[in-house]
């Protein structure tokens, strides 16, 4: 009896789970990854007043569009407050079928402004089939009628407009938004359901192995809170960032065939390009869908951390880890929640340190420890060189270790679960010995970066890579950067410089007016990090651990080479967050090791504290969780029209930073797509040349001036004046003579 109820409890829940994904799937697919709009006219030489309920205006079109998401009429007032309720719809002209149907009150309705009308969700219609918009008045008089704007004897194509069903000459003023579906949606909610059912099929299959199980379900409940907690942020209206853009843009193009470095200039390292290459790669064109196969790899990797972590640190502490990055740290630099090199740093020192820890605790170097350091270092640097700051550290504390193991020094102590680390020594290291303890490691820690090198050499931008993302770098940005880069090795001491400047300068804004939530948050988080590591010393009870606690320090400080309270600065808070949860917090203050009053009293800090640590985060959510996504920007619309699939433009991405640009296949053909003052102080002649020699009919450019008031480069400058046509006189777009 039970085995049959399971049974149809089982088919029942499955049944269900069907049903929701049907559903899901058919929703998501009808969304919009940009809103377009056409114009079917925008002539305005006649208005026509709607004065009673009788009068019904129809204008035929053709929809443009295989999901229709809006309609907008432009529309006059006469200037007067208006009460009067009206009624549109959208049917088809063959069938009569209404599509879609408002009412709204006049009151809503600016004078001579174009009145939106949109759908709550986009509807699937057919692409090139005639429609048919009516407007009527359900109430209006002459005191409030209102008047709707057409062109005089121009009419749209083979549409009619009509007046109570007698044909007129002219056109409405309408526009009409819309877009083409989008499979890149239906890929990701299958990706997210199917990873989702496959982890909970595995626990089923696993539920005997109870730990592994749990294991599993909590890496899961980390991942899926991960995602839920970072959507808001993966909306445009959280903000665009140029850096994140160039990362997009040039993933794009090395995703089309371009190579980083030899067809797209860039003084960056190449790893966030061909990350957002593989995104580009799997269907993503705009900045909400590279930052939501962002936070799903996040995510993932949060739960990868979870499980491989949680019976060391303990699974509350991993739990409580990436929620706590997120609702303290980006509320600090709302930078944190972008595709950025520095973002990609910061959760790779998160994992570097937990390798370390665990490694000064039991001194092994197993091939899982070693594949993901090795992961881990090489994304750091090819993220942000200057990353080497801070694994440098790290780095020099394990070799003065493994000096130590191979000497016979190595201190034995006390691991987790009473299990004690041998002593172990060697009169005379074999290089037997030596091959089985690091003939692993040295092979994959040097791999990625021999792949990268020969991948870079055959395709001829080795050396355009080591001149942009190296000496560029260290000879022309650092110009413009306070000279930082111009002594190899004094980053390293502005790290130490940076942290304890965070201290010293959020503990000042803290006793004047200057203070705020997050400059409290900053100098506890700050002070805390310290305080946690000498708890970790105290608790390791050995000399040799001040190495352990000297090289996480300056691992944190190493961070923030480029300034402490800057987006730059991200991997340094990420890493100290990491040791204050880590190596601060007592696992049973978050177990029920303390009973009676002092439990109660630790419960009531831990509440107070965490309100006060979510207020910037609800208040950040709060003010963008209504999101009324907007049309395609008007400049990227005129570019379109002007312009086929497929042909080149030349553009300057620092004043039209358009990534919708690049899902319509307008790519460019200026290798140096950023006009700015450093940029051009080498690439000059590159830049000017590309424009002569491609002579593409579109340019988007705008003079530049610096602060003497000279263009930033003259030679472009007179190159575009000599060959193209401004469109008007505050347009970004010049067309070619």
């Amino acid at each position: 009896m039970n085995i049959k109820e399971n049974r149809i409890q089982g088919i029942g829940i499955l049944a269900i789970v069907t049903v929701v994904f049907i559903i899901g799937f058919w929703k998501v697919g009808n969304r919009l990854t940009y809103i377009e709009r056409t114009v079917i006219n925008e002539k305005e030489e006649k208005e026509i007043a709607v004065m009673d309920n009788r009068t019904v205006l129809e204008q035929e079109f053709a929809m443009p569009y295989g999901l229709f998401w809006g309609i907008d009429i432009k529309t006059g007032t006469y200037g007067r407050n208006n009460n009067s309720f009206w009624k549109l719809d959208i049917r088809e002209k063959e069938s009569g079928k209404i599509i879609y149907e408002w009412e709204y009150n006049a009151s809503q309705v600016s004078d001579g402004e174009k009145y939106l009308c949109k759908v709550t969700s986009p509807i699937k219609v057919d692409k090139g089939k005639e429609y048919i918009l009516s407007i009527r008045s359900k109430n209006a008089t002459g005191n409030s009628a209102l008047c709707f704007y057409a062109s005089g004897y121009e009419s749209y194509g083979d549409g009619k407009f009509f007046i109570n069903g007698e044909v007129q000459e002219g056109a409405l003023c309408i526009r009409v938004y819309g877009g083409e579906k989008d499979l890149f949606w239906s890929f990701l909610y299958v990706i997210m359901t199917g990873a989702v059912a496959g982890i909970l099929a595995l626990v089923f299959y696993q539920k005997k192995k109870g730990e592994s199980a749990k294991k599993l379900l909590g890496a899961l409940g980390v991942a899926c809170i991960y995602i839920l907690l970072m959507y808001v942020f993966s909306r445009e209206n959280m903000g665009t960032f140029t850096d994140e853009c160039d990362n997009i843009r040039g993933g794009m193009l090395i995703a089309g065939g371009k190579v980083l470095y030899r067809d797209y200039y860039t003084q960056h390292t190449p790893f966030g390009y061909y990350l957002c290459a593989v995104f580009a790669l799997l269907g993503a064109g705009s900045i909400q869908q590279f930052r939501l196969l962002y936070y799903l790899l996040s995510a993932m990797l949060w739960g990868g951390l979870y499980y491989r972590h949680c019976n060391f640190f303990g699974k509350r502490k991993m739990f409580i880890l990436p929620i706590a990055q997120i609702i303290i740290i980006i509320p600090m630099f709302f930078q944190a929640s972008k595709i950025l090199g520095d973002n990609i740093q910061g959760f790779c020192m998160i994992a570097l340190i937990m390798e370390f820890i665990r490694y000064w605790d039991d001194g092994r170097l197993e091939k899982s420890r070693c594949i993901i350091v090795s992961a881990c270092v090489f994304a750091s640097i090819a993220s942000t060189f200057v990353s080497v700051f801070a694994i440098t550290p790290i780095a020099i504390c394990v070799l003065v270790r493994e000096g130590l193991f191979w000497k016979g020094k190595e201190m034995g102590r006390e691991m987790k679960g009473g299990d004690r680390v041998k002593r172990i020594g060697t009169k005379g290291v074999r290089i037997k010995a030596v091959w089985r303890r690091y003939g692993f490691f040295l092979p994959v820690a040097l791999l990625p970066f021999l792949v990268s090198m020969v991948y870079f050499v055959l395709a001829r931008a080795a050396g355009q890579m080591y001149l942009m993302a190296y000496q560029f770098n260290t000879m022309v940005y650092n110009k413009y950067q306070n000279e930082f880069g111009k002594i190899k090795w004094k980053p390293f001491f502005l790290g130490l410089k940076s942290y304890f400047d965070a201290i010293g300068d959020n503990f000042n804004a803290m006793l004047s007016s200057g203070g705020n939530d997050i400059v409290v948050i900053q100098f506890l988080i700050a002070v805390g990090a310290i305080v946690s590591l000498m708890h970790w010393w105290r608790r390791m009870g050995e000399k040799e651990g001040i190495a352990a606690v000297l090289a996480l320090l300056l691992c944190m400080s190493g961070n923030g080479t480029r300034g402490g309270m800057g987006f730059h600065a991200v991997g340094l808070w990420n890493v100290a967050l990491t040791i204050i949860i880590l190596l601060g917090i007592p696992e049973d203050s978050l177990k029920d090791g303390v009973k009676g009053e002092g439990r109660k009293i630790i419960l009531a800090c831990m509440v107070a504290a965490g309100c006060y640590l979510l207020r910037p985060y609800i208040s950040m959510v709060v003010e963008h969780v209504v999101y009324h996504p907007n049309a395609v920007d008007e400049t990227d619309e005129q570019i379109v029209s002007l312009t086929e699939p497929g042909e080149g433009i030349f553009i300057d991405t620092y004043v039209h930073d358009s990534i919708y640009l690049m899902y319509k296949e307008r790519y460019p053909v200026n290798r140096n797509c950023y006009i700015l003052p450093w940029y051009m102080d080498w690439f000059e002649y590159d830049t000017v040349e590309d424009l002569v020699n491609y002579a593409p009919r579109i340019v988007v450019y705008q003079p530049q001036t610096e602060e003497e008031g000279e263009t930033i480069c003259p030679s472009l400058d007179a190159a575009i004046r000599e060959r193209y046509e401004r469109v008007s006189e505050d347009s970004l777009i010049w067309k070619l003579n």
